[in-house]
């Protein structure tokens, strides 16, 4: 992983990193959920990145 784009529904975009591969992902939510944090493993370099979520109640 060399770079993360993070996308908010209130338009808001942040962009860090290299210029990406060409694989991509992408998390979303339904209304019940909301992403509340990220996950990852790493050596020297970030191998894995995930995401948490958190149920609205």
């Amino acid at each position: 992983m060399d770079s993360i784009t993070i996308s908010t529904n209130y338009g808001q975009t942040l962009t860090k990193g290299g210029g990406g591969g060409p694989a991509q992902f992408s998390y979303t939510t339904s209304d019940e959920f909301q992403i509340a944090g990220f996950k990852g493993r790493s050596g020297s370099i970030i191998d894995a990145i995930g995401v948490i979520y958190h149920r609205y109640y």
